[in-house]
C-alpha cells in the first residue's frame, strides 16, 4: 500500500528537471532584465548626450548665424567705404591729369618762346659781329682791327650757342661737340690769315652743357686759340692747337688746350699780365665756371681748366 503512494521516480525526476528548467530561466530573465536596464542607462545616457550636442550645435549655429550678419554687414560698409575712396580717388585722378595736361602745354609755350628768344638774341648778336666786322674794314690801325677781331670772334661764339639751342629739342642744353665745330668752322672763316699754317684739333666728350657753362667755355676756348695764333708760331711757323674736353667723374669736367708752339715767356705772370684774353680767361675760369685754371709750358703751353656742374644731380 504505501508503494501505491510514493510518487515514481520518473515523475520525481521530471519535477526537479522543471525546477532547474525554472530557476534557470529566472536567472536568464534576470541576467536579461539587468542587460536591459544597462542597454536602457547607456541609450539614455547617448540620448543626454546628443541633446547636449545638439544643443551645442544650435549655439554654435546661432553665433555663426549673428558672425555672418554681421561679417555681411561690414562687407556692405567696408564696400561702400572702398567705394566712396575710389570715387574720390578718380576725381583726384582727373585733377591730376588737368593739371598735367596744363603743365604739359605751359611747358610747350615756354619751350617755343625760350626758343624764339635764343633766336631773337643770336640774330642781334650777329648785328654786332657784322657791325664789328664793318668797322674794322675802316680802321687802319692793325691793332685796333685785331681788337674788333677779337671782339667779332667772341659775339660770334655766344652767337653760336643761342642758334644751337633754338635748333636744339632740348632749348637748355647744347651739344657741346657739335657747337664746338660750329665754333671752330666760323673762327676759321674769321681768321684764314692766320690758320692756314696751323692745324686745330679736337677730342671732345659727347657732352651736354647748359647755357651757363657752355658759353664761358666757348670763350675760354676762343680766348685760347687766338692766344695761340697770336704769340705761339712766331715768323709763319707751323704747329698744331689742340683742344680736349671730357668728364672727370660724374659732374666734373677738364677743358684743355695745348699748342706746340714756341711756349710762354718764362717771367710772364698769366693773373698779372696785361693781356686782356688771358684776363678773360682768368676770370671766366674762377669766376663763371668756379674752377681752377693751370698753366704748364715747355714744350709748346697747355691751358688746363677743370670745373664742375653745379646742376648735376
Amino acid at each position: 500500500m504505501s508503494d501505491n503512494c510514493s510518487p515514481p521516480p520518473q515523475r520525481e525526476r521530471e519535477a526537479a528537471l522543471m525546477i532547474q528548467q525554472s530557476l534557470k530561466y529566472a536567472e536568464d530573465l534576470a541576467r536579461i532584465c539587468e542587460e536591459e536596464k544597462q542597454r536602457r542607462r547607456a541609450l539614455e545616457e547617448a540620448n543626454e548626450e546628443l541633446s547636449r550636442e545638439v544643443l551645442a550645435r544650435r549655439a554654435v549655429e546661432e553665433e555663426l548665424v549673428k558672425a555672418q550678419g554681421a561679417l555681411e554687414e561690414r562687407v556692405k560698409e567696408r564696400t561702400r567705404e572702398l567705394s566712396q575712396a575710389n570715387e574720390r580717388l578718380q576725381v583726384e585722378v582727373e585733377r591730376r591729369m588737368r593739371v598735367e595736361d596744363h603743365l604739359t602745354a605751359s611747358l610747350k609755350e615756354k619751350d617755343v618762346l625760350l626758343s624764339e628768344i635764343h633766336h631773337r638774341v643770336k640774330n642781334n648778336l650777329q648785328i654786332i659781329s657784322s657791325l664789328l666786322a664793318l668797322q674794322a674794314t675802316r680802321v687802319d690801325d692793325e691793332n685796333v682791327r685785331d681788337a674788333l677781331s677779337d671782339c667779332q670772334n667772341r659775339v660770334r661764339s655766344i652767337a653760336l650757342i643761342h642758334e644751337r639751342l633754338y635748333r636744339s629739342r632740348d632749348v637748355a642744353k647744347v651739344d657741346f661737340a657739335e657747337y664746338l665745330q660750329d665754333v671752330l668752322k666760323a673762327f676759321r672763316q674769321t681768321n684764314w690769315e692766320r690758320t692756314g699754317s696751323i692745324a686745330i684739333t679736337t677730342h671732345v666728350e659727347e657732352i651736354y652743357l647748359g647755357i651757363s657753362l657752355a658759353i664761358p667755355c666757348s670763350l675760354i676756348i676762343n680766348e685760347l686759340v687766338t692766344n695761340c695764333l697770336k704769340h705761339a708760331f712766331p715768323d709763319g711757323r707751323r704747329g698744331t692747337v689742340t683742344i680736349s674736353f671730357r668728364r672727370e667723374g660724374d659732374d666734373r669736367y677738364v677743358l684743355q688746350v695745348h699748342d706746340d708752339g714756341v711756349g710762354l715767356p718764362p717771367d710772364l705772370d698769366y693773373r698779372s699780365t696785361s693781356s686782356l684774353g688771358l684776363q678773360l680767361v682768368v676770370n671766366l675760369t674762377e669766376l663763371q665756371l668756379q674752377g681752377s685754371l693751370q698753366v704748364a709750358s715747355g714744350p709748346g703751353t697747355t691751358f688746363t681748366v677743370r670745373f664742375r656742374d653745379p646742376e648735376h644731380r
